[in-house]
């Protein structure tokens, strides 16, 4: 907590001594998630982190992960692991599925998944625009699954029928070699965007190559001599935008995303497998007609999402038994796939310039299959299939919502409900109601205060309900109540701090009951926490930003792998016209997890991350950049995921062409 108190108060330190009024860039940003159209941040009460555009640029190199990382309240398990890792995604305390994931304001979270949460290593920055954080329970909005929040990845887009783009490669001492390229142009009415995006990586061993000294009893396990094998990774990312304007009131949208990801994996903490590789393939169809008149708009969201994963396991390292004596060995597939249909008609209407609708009705069909099949290697005959293990469920949700934002001088309010109409669940009604004042403290200074009350309903996941070997069809729906309080200031338009309280109570959580291996509505909790965020512009060539966040829990066991204080701060200097400098620093605390071969807890300790970079873009007529970047700079040894490597040192080179 000292820690925490001296850079606060180095930063404020900074930013009175530097107080200037030139501006690079305006602080009072434009988002689209916390009313589903575009608002301007400072009319809006709720809170909302946007990554724009050119701090993705700052980024390069970097996943999704690692940047949703250095958002205030947001914590990404394993995102300095090996790429290949599946990561898990807490945004306030709240468990992996408790977020809903949106592409372009679509729903992705995959239906197959455990906690029916989105794997983020289908996306890659090259074809990201923006990323806003909405924080708090959204659920009168967007339904289930938005609980703890919503993360909205807002992908690039044509903006003019001139043919423009951008295209590149990046490199990094991991063996990454990344070419990409995006393409826009137009005719007329029409227009469309391209991009293809395209990774191969040697990468590391994705398990930790170190000695098993965790485990009580050592003499049965042989060490690790330092020759695990590399994870090699392969990615594929696709995307294809189209927009028609049929006359200046309707106009058509369309969207298709293919990506695949392909990486080896290890069987477990500390356990090399040289013979694990994991699958995954995503497809999004969608299309949008619209209508728009004067005062507002009609338009139809169409959307069909497909997720197939499958871990491929061959292990013709084991030996005969007394049991089997012809077995040599056998392939062990496990496939998971999931289908989401989903539709909303949304009418956007403003009876005023201070009063606008929205109301929708939407649809949900979520649909998942699994198969798990272990095949035998017989000596001198064919194979042999042991067992198949196979499921295949769905449920449907009709949820017609309003949501109302009205303002007055300084006053504003947004509230909204949503009636949700489950298959399994039956009605559930949601609802929020979020005011927000503006005071101007004086010429150049403004005060926010806003405030949320809000409740959610997630149904539990169909592998939770429906697995053969550990799903319960008897399972609550998960509810819960959030009410946050917070205030911003605003400094011109250089000087942005937000601080927010929030208290969420969540009944009938869904976590699995090791007495019955089983899933089971196990506890209720509430969770408690502070997110701090700060951006400055001091001057047009010297920024700065601060993200601070605690979480603490009634049931702790709900915070594992989660650190209930994390902070960081990040640097921005512009030595001279077209070259930018950047510097990243991160504090992510202390995290407990469970040890399932000693029964008690293992103990992850704090640690930090250092990374700078540089970006040049005075060459070739401004069209050519350059981009540098070290990441760990000071080589920090350190445990992110217990039994996992962890990136060290690491740098990545890249140029892009802008046509």
């Amino acid at each position: 907590m000292k820690k925490v108190k001296a850079v606060a108060i180095a930063l404020l330190c900074s930013a009175v001594a530097f107080t200037q009024t030139d501006s690079l860039q305006n602080l009072s940003t434009v988002v689209v998630t916390g009313n589903k159209y575009e608002t301007n941040e400072r009319q809006s009460g709720k809170t909302i982190t946007k990554i724009t555009a050119e701090q993705l640029a700052q980024h390069q190199g970097k996943t999704v992960a690692e940047i949703l990382n250095t958002v205030a309240g947001v914590h990404v398990d394993a995102a300095n692991n090996h790429n290949g890792n599946n990561t898990s995604f807490y945004l306030r305390g709240g468990r992996r599925g408790q977020v809903l994931v949106l592409i372009d304001g679509i729903a992705v979270n995959d239906a197959s998944d455990i906690d029916n949460a989105y794997d983020l290593r289908f996306l890659n920055t090259n074809n990201i625009e923006s990323i806003e954080v909405l924080k708090g329970g959204a659920g009168s909005l967007y339904g289930s699954d938005a609980v703890s929040g919503v993360v909205n990845i807002i992908l690039k887009k044509t903006i003019s029928n001139e043919l423009n783009g951008n295209g590149g490669v990046r490199l990094s001492t991991f063996g990454d070699v990344n070419p990409y390229i995006n393409i826009s142009s137009g005719y007329e009415k029409f227009k469309f965007h391209v991009g293809l995006n395209y990774l191969t990586s040697e990468s590391f061993s994705a398990a930790k190559d170190t000695f098993r000294a965790a485990i009580v009893d050592s003499s049965l396990v042989t060490p690790n001599k330092g020759d695990f094998e590399k994870d090699k990774i392969e990615e594929l990312n696709a995307m294809v935008k189209m927009s028609y304007s049929i006359d200046e009131n309707w106009g058509i949208n369309s969207m298709i995303m293919i990506d695949r990801f392909e990486s080896g994996i290890d069987n477990g903490e500390f356990t090399d497998d040289e013979n694990r590789v994991y699958q995954g393939t995503q497809q999004l169809y969608n299309l949008q007609p619209k209508y728009s008149y004067d005062n507002g708009s009609l338009k139809l969201n169409m959307t069909y999402h497909k997720i197939d994963r499958t871990d491929n396991n061959d292990t013709t390292e084991f030996v005969a038994t007394a049991f089997k004596p012809s077995y040599t060995g056998g392939f062990l597939q496990s496939a998971f796939g999931s289908e989401r249909y989903d539709s909303e008609l949304q009418w956007k209407h403003d009876f005023a310039s201070n009063i606008t609708m929205v109301m929708g009705m939407g649809y949900e069909k979520l649909q998942s299959n699994s198969e798990n099949t272990n095949y035998s290697f017989l000596t001198g005959g064919p194979t042999e299939q042991e067992y198949t293990r196979y499921s295949d469920n769905y449920t449907e949700l009709y949820d017609p919502y309003v949501s109302f934002f009205a303002s007055q001088n300084q006053l504003s309010v947004q509230a909204g409900v949503r009636a949700n109409f489950h298959s399994k669940y039956g009605e559930h009604l949601t609802y929020s109601i979020n005011p927000a004042i503006n005071m101007p403290l004086n010429d150049n200074m403004d005060l926010k205060v806003y405030g949320n009350a809000s409740t959610s309903f997630k149904a539990p996941s169909l592998y939770q309900l429906f697995n053969v070997s550990f799903g319960n069809s008897e399972l609550e729906a998960e509810e819960a109540e959030e009410f946050e309080v917070g205030a911003t200031l605003y400094y011109n338009d250089n000087l942005k701090v937000n601080v927010a309280y929030y208290n969420r109570n969540e009944v009938n959580k869904v976590g699995f009951d090791f007495s019955t291996f089983r899933y089971s509505n196990i506890d209720a909790r509430s969770v408690t926490g502070v997110d701090v965020e700060a951006n400055y512009q001091i001057s047009k060539k010297f920024a700065m930003t601060y993200n601070y966040s605690t979480v603490n829990s009634t049931v702790e066991t709900s915070l594992y792998r989660i650190p209930k204080v994390k902070y960081g701060f990040g640097v921005n200097i512009m030595p001279c016209e077209g070259l930018t400098t950047n510097l990243f620093y991160n504090y992510i605390g202390t995290r407990e997890t469970p040890n399932f071969n000693t029964g008690g807890l293992t103990v992850m300790e704090n640690y930090n991350l250092l990374n700078v970079s540089a970006n040049y873009s005075k060459i070739y007529e401004d069209r050519v950049s350059l981009f540098v970047g070290i990441n760990n700079l000071m080589d920090s040894d350190y445990v992110d995921v217990y039994g996992f490597t962890e990136k060290g040192r690491n740098a990545t080179l890249g140029v892009n062409y802008k046509f």
